[in-house]
Order: C-alpha cells, then sequence, then structure tokens
C-alpha cells in the first residue's frame, strides 16, 4: 500500500441570507452562471446532474428544519426558480431525469386517510410546472404522519419508508417507472420486519435495477464533535425483493467490532456493501468490511475483512465524505473531526479575578483511498492540517472529483504553507489561496487557484466554498449575503 503525505486544509462555515445582486462577468478564468436569490437561509444546497444538464438545488426550512420549499437553477442559463407547497405536504427529494430537474413532494391528508405523491418538473426558462398527482393510496392516521425517502436509477424511482409505521410496525415500499414522460406505478408493498436491530431508520440503503432494496441497519456518524461514544451495535443486512415479495435478512457476526460509515456500489453479482468499521469502545477506523450480494440468487456470497494499517501520520478517526468510481476501481475519501477541549484557570494571585478560558482545536486531515475492481485498497492518500478554529466554524472543506487525469482535490488553504511539508504549515491567518491536487503520470501534482484575482474579476469580497461536482466545472464564492456560482474556463 503507497503513502503520501500532503500539506494545508481550512474549514469554514457559513449561513447563507441570500438576496439579488447585479454582477459582471469575472474574467480570470471564470464566468458567473447564477446567484441564487432569496429572503430565508438555506437548509442544504448540492448540484445534481446528469450526462446532458446540471443543476444548483437548495432548500429552504421552517425553524423545525421542515423543508418546506426548493429553489432550482439550471445551469445553461442561470435562472432560479422557487417552488413552495402547502403545510400539509412534506419534501421527498429532487432527481435528474433524462436531463430535467424533477422535484417529488407528498401529501398526508389526516381527515380522509390518504397519502398523495405529487411531482413537478422544472423548465430552465418557464420555470416548475404545474404539479401531477403521480398516486393516491389509503394510510391511516395511527400510523401518525409518515417520513418518506427515494432514490433514482435511470428511469426507476424508488419510495422507501425512514422509519418503521408506528401502528403497522411496518416499512412502504414503492417502485414507480417513468413511460411516455409519465410516471407509472409498477410494485407496491409493505413490509413487516421481525427485528430491526438496534436502530430504527433507514439510512444506509441502494436499490438495484429493478427497484428491489437493500438495508444495512445502523446509522452514518454526523459531522459534529462529540466524545467517544463508540458501542457494540447488532447490524443485520436486509434485501427487500419486491417482485418476489420475499425479504431475506443476515445477521452480520463481526464480533466487537462496529460498523461506521457505509456506501454501496455495483459488484460483479449485483450489489456490494462497504462499510469502515472500528473496534468498540474506539473511534479510530480500523479497516473496512465488504459483503457481496448475489441478487440473482439473494444470497450474501462473500464477507470480506480489509485492516488498515496508518502511519504515524493518521489520526485515524475521520469520517466518510464520499465515493468516486472509476474505469480501474474505485476511491473513497473523507476528512478527520477529532477535537478536543482545553480549559485554562488563570491564577487568583496573580490576576485581577478568576477566570476560564475554553477553545477547541481541529485537526483535519484529509484521506482518500484509492481501490482496484476487487475492492482491495492500494493507496491512501493523507492530507494533513492542523488549524485553531472557533466553535461554530465546521463542515465540509474540500472538493473531490474526477478529472481527464482520474482524480483532483481542491481545497482552502494558507499562501505560505508548503503543501510537501507537513512542519511547514500555518495554524492562523487568513487563507488567500485555493490549492488543487491531480494525479499525474502516477505522481501527485500541486498548484495554486488564485481566489483573490477572481475575487476582484467580481467586484466583491467573496469568499471560495467548494461544491462536489462530478467534474469540478463549478466553484460557489460567498460574500456576506450573497452566493455566486461561476464556471470554470480554460482560457
Amino acid at each position: 500500500m503507497a503513502w503520501i503525505s500532503l500539506g494545508g486544509l481550512r474549514p469554514t462555515r457559513f449561513y447563507l441570507l441570500l438576496s439579488l445582486l447585479f454582477l459582471p462577468v469575472c474574467t480570470w478564468g471564470q464566468r458567473v452562471v447564477g446567484v441564487q436569490a432569496g429572503e430565508n437561509r438555506a437548509e442544504s444546497y448540492f448540484f445534481l446532474e446528469d450526462s446532458t444538464a446540471t443543476y444548483f438545488v437548495s432548500t429552504f426550512a421552517n425553524r423545525s428544519h421542515d423543508i418546506k420549499h426548493v429553489r432550482g437553477m439550471s445551469m445553461k442559463n442561470g435562472k432560479h426558480f422557487a417552488h413552495v407547497w402547502n403545510d400539509q405536504s412534506h419534501y421527498l427529494g429532487t432527481e435528474v431525469v433524462q436531463g430535467d430537474l424533477e422535484l417529488f413532494y407528498y401529501e398526508f391528508k389526516e381527515n380522509s386517510d390518504s397519502l398523495l405523491l405529487w411531482n413537478t418538473t422544472l423548465d430552465s426558462v418557464k420555470g416548475w410546472s404545474t404539479p401531477q398527482l403521480i398516486f393516491s393510496t389509503g394510510y391511516s392516521y395511527k400510523n401518525r404522519t409518515p417520513h418518506l425517502q427515494c432514490k433514482l436509477r435511470g428511469n426507476t424511482l424508488v419510495v422507501f419508508s425512514e422509519n418503521v409505521l408506528y401502528a403497522s410496525k411496518e416499512l412502504m415500499h414503492w417502485v414507480f417507472v417513468k413511460e411516455e414522460g409519465n410516471w407509472r406505478m409498477k410494485h407496491q408493498m409493505n413490509w413487516k420486519v421481525d427485528r430491526w436491530g438496534d436502530y430504527n431508520r433507514v439510512e444506509r440503503w441502494a436499490i438495484d435495477a429493478s427497484g428491489n432494496v437493500v438495508v444495512l441497519t445502523g446509522n452514518n456518524r454526523l459531522m459534529q464533535p462529540k466524545e467517544d461514544n463508540t458501542v457494540w451495535t447488532q447490524n443485520v443486512l436486509y434485501y427487500f425483493d419486491i417482485k418476489r415479495t420475499k425479504l431475506k435478512q443476515w445477521d452480520l457476526v463481526l464480533g466487537d467490532r462496529v460498523l461506521r460509515e457505509a456506501m454501496f456500489r455495483e459488484g460483479p453479482e449485483g450489489l456490494q456493501c462497504l462499510s469502515l468499521y472500528s473496534q468498540a469502545g474506539n473511534e479510530k477506523i480500523a479497516g473496512i468490511v465488504q459483503y457481496d450480494l448475489d441478487t440473482t440468487k439473494c444470497e450474501v456470497t462473500q464477507q470480506k475483512l480489509t485492516p488498515l494499517d496508518y502511519p504515524k501520520l493518521g489520526n485515524k478517526e475521520w469520517i466518510l465524505k464520499g465515493y468516486l468510481p472509476m474505469s480501474d476501481g474505485f476511491w473513497m475519501y473523507g476528512e478527520d473531526y477529532f477535537f478536543r477541549e482545553i480549559v485554562r484557570n488563570n491564577d487568583r494571585w496573580t490576576t485581577m479575578s478568576p477566570g476560564i478560558v475554553q477553545y477547541l482545536e481541529y485537526y483535519m486531515e484529509m484521506y482518500l483511498l484509492r481501490f482496484n475492481t476487487n475492492g482491495i485498497c492500494e493507496e491512501v492518500l493523507v492530507v494533513p492540517k492542523a488549524q485553531e478554529v472557533s466553535m461554530d466554524e465546521q463542515g465540509p472543506s474540500f472538493v473531490c472529483f474526477r478529472n481527464a487525469n482520474g482524480i483532483g482535490l481542491q481545497y482552502n488553504d494558507h499562501e505560505y504553507n508548503t503543501p510537501l511539508q507537513e512542519e511547514q504549515r500555518n495554524w492562523a491567518g487568513s487563507k488567500t489561496v485555493v490549492r488543487h491536487l491531480e494525479l499525474k503520470d502516477g505522481a501527485w501534482k500541486v498548484s495554486v487557484l488564485d481566489r483573490e484575482e477572481w475575487k476582484k474579476g467580481l467586484k466583491m469580497n467573496l469568499r471560495w466554498w467548494p461544491i462536489t461536482n462530478a467534474d469540478g466545472r463549478y466553484q460557489v464564492w460567498v460574500g456576506g449575503n450573497s452566493l455566486v456560482i461561476c464556471e470554470e474556463r480554460k482560457d
């Protein structure tokens, strides 16, 4: 296994109070293609795309964090449109289907014991279409307000319960297929689950081409400071075969290991589940466990454990952020989120009054793991960073994407840091440059993107913020109450 160490990284967090702005065209390798507008704080924002179109989506929520409207922006023309629904409706998801951005939400009518599923499509010029009712079904108020989620694969849409229903103790499973421009119901099933492990929320799940669902029980770690609370839990792998109305479950034998973040990918026989694991009572990542699921035979054909031997540089306490499939395997990447609290008591004999000083230190190394087609880890790239930050500054701090050479990485950095030398890193001060890493001819190359020049071109004091995109074409800039999306140009 090859190890490479690089330096520099800056975590930031901001809250978006968005307003309309007039912006000139930037002439430093960037072109302003969109300005997100609105009077409320954004709950989340992300890119969605397929081979023909790219969209930028923002969701807005109330004080209870219930999403109440969505803004969609086509990157072809930078026009944004909002869609708002009534208080009885709930956000389900947004997906790109055949180049169109589609929004799904559902409505629970308690007075008539019914559940309605709605759909609307974004036209990049005219905005959102008139909502269409694509499905309705009876639903008992005894089960309380449902919590649903969806996933898309090609023209197949799967809607699945986020939790077991309150009264019936079932999971809802719907499969829709888009035919001649309309969504049509293909399968409907309510599953009775005898035993649901130690965590009753469907969080780690995937679908196959037929709309069947595979679920790994348990929860992925959240990006938040916390003390070590890793405990042994019982994990179960479920496969919901909706065509054969067959439910298979496998109790996972892991000893004193605890599963951490998990992801799914295409396997040689169907689906493959990959999960990081730790030893019970320890936050540190110890290795990766792999499960191969044969969807034809409805059987788990292999369980494989791969320990990860870290050098002294790696803290081993990191959180999975994403997954990038490649022609010769795939990459998994994440970042460390270790913190500590330091309390200092002033000497009452040498100061006017006693006091306590508290602050946090974040060590947010980035981890990039390269796997071959057999799921064997062949290389780990560690990008170390140490920096003192305030308690309200947290969140993603880098973007990882595919490019012509394979994989690229961009992150905030101090201009005086030396990326190839860990000991020459600046802990404080303004982060004035954006580092760019990419794999060229088998070696990692480092370059600098001068964002000061970009800021001059935008005529504003903006801060760069990375948004993960499949090919890294877009950059996002934030300043005060504005959010600007730029497209990279090859001048």
